[in-house]
């Protein structure tokens, strides 16, 4: 319902967030400036009309719009998008708290003030902690201009900062995917070149030693093939390391890969289980897990002094989840906090680059009373799947046919 006396609605917008022009600030009206759109949800005609009287004294240009009801409060949300919402806190059918949720649901960033005539400390402090800007009793509505600005301004520099941050993990992501390529331009050419050349040192050395008649050259040129022997190992790992190729055998296999690679040069032995045999991920998203995983496993190699890892990898239709737990000494609270910790804030960054969130915490104490201990630590991980993760039976490669000569 709308009252007669107030300017007609804007026509229907698009359903973004208002960004309020610098000239269109409260604090800085201009002639040309657009009004700000201010829903209100009062049903009291008289104090509607009050309230429209004390922003526009204090020279805040608007357009209003009054509903009374859960379903009208849905239609104006429904037909366009709004710079503020005021909300009187108890009325006949409805109330701030359900207007405040709904407002929430259609967009989290709409500052939020509750006029009231009656509302006691608690109310507010709880209307508050779920989300609104302000509040104001309705005998002292001088607030109410101050209160509508400074909320205009937060709810500005909140949407500025979101679009900072956006830019920033873009940028970072773009800054991970060229790192990425180089690491596999420079694997293949460590791989391709440095291999090749390997491979005809060692052919060169085998001659001689064959054709050597003197003993002592010939042993020499022995430790010389076993030394070039030693590099091409050397080499094959330092391309592995750069761009793993079981990747492209899909990140279950080089999570397994990883795993069993990890054991064999730290003697610390990981315990995979997994619900799934293959899934089908984008580049993006199989290079950040298995790069957190790697990441997650050095961590534990420095830090940890565990002899025992645990890695549980999950998938359903929304999401997949890696779980690695270790039996070590465990984290504290301050090393999770520290300003040094890139490798934790990468790892952080690439998750929340793909949309998926991370968490890390100690093991569950085992043990009861003053017996009960909690060693080790947890890194629990999740991304969102697209539709296409689960692959038709059948097509799974074999990442089995991965040798250590074409690695």
């Amino acid at each position: 319902m709308q009252d007669a006396d107030a300017i007609p609605p804007f026509a229907a917008r698009s359903h973004t967030p208002n960004p309020v022009p610098a000239a269109a600030t409260p604090d800085a009206p201009a002639a040309d400036a657009r009004p700000l759109a201010v829903l209100f949800i009062e049903d009291s005609v008289s104090d509607f009309a009050l309230m429209q009287a004390t922003l526009r004294r204090a020279g805040i240009s608007f357009q209003p719009r009054r509903v009374e009801t859960e379903q009208e409060m849905r239609d104006a949300l429904g037909a366009q998008s709004w710079d503020a919402i005021i909300s009187d806190y108890s009325l006949p059918t409805f109330n701030a708290e359900a207007a405040l949720e709904l407002a929430q649901h259609h967009n989290a960033d709409v500052p939020f003030l509750i006029v009231s005539g009656e509302i006691g400390e608690g109310a507010a402090v709880e209307a508050m902690l779920a989300g609104a800007d302000d509040y104001i009793m309705k005998n002292n509505l001088r607030r109410l201009p101050p209160a509508l600005k400074r909320s205009l301004r937060a709810a500005q520099t909140r949407r500025q900062r979101l679009h900072a941050e956006e830019q920033l993990r873009e940028l970072s992501r773009h800054a991970d995917r060229l790192r990425e390529q180089e690491r596999a331009e420079l694997a293949r050419e460590i791989h391709d070149d440095l291999g090749a050349l390997v491979t005809r040192i060692r052919a060169e050395l085998t001659m001689a030693r064959r054709n050597s008649q003197e003993t002592d050259t010939a042993q020499r040129l022995d430790v010389a093939e076993q030394l070039v022997a030693s590099l091409g190992v050397a080499i094959s790992r330092i391309a592995r390391s750069m761009r793993p190729p079981v990747l492209d055998f899909g990140i279950v296999a080089a999570i397994e890969w990883q795993a069993r690679d990890f054991a064999q040069r730290t003697g610390i032995p990981v315990n995979l289980n997994t619900n799934q045999d293959d899934l089908s991920l984008d580049l993006e998203q199989s290079t950040s897990l298995f790069r957190i995983f790697q990441e997650a496993l050095t961590n534990i190699y420095k830090h940890a002094d565990a002899n025992r890892i645990d890695v549980e990898l999950f998938a359903d239709e929304h999401s997949l989840t890696l779980e690695v737990t270790d039996n070590g000494r465990g984290m504290s609270s301050d090393a999770l906090r520290k300003q040094t910790s890139f490798g934790l804030r990468g790892m952080m960054e690439r998750i929340r680059s793909l949309g998926g969130w991370m968490d890390i915490g100690a093991v569950q104490p085992t043990g009861r009373g003053d017996d009960a201990t909690a060693t080790g630590t947890t890194l629990m991980i999740s991304i969102p799947l697209g539709a296409g993760a689960f692959p038709a039976p059948g097509n799974a490669a074999d990442p089995s046919t991965l040798s250590e000569s074409n690695s």
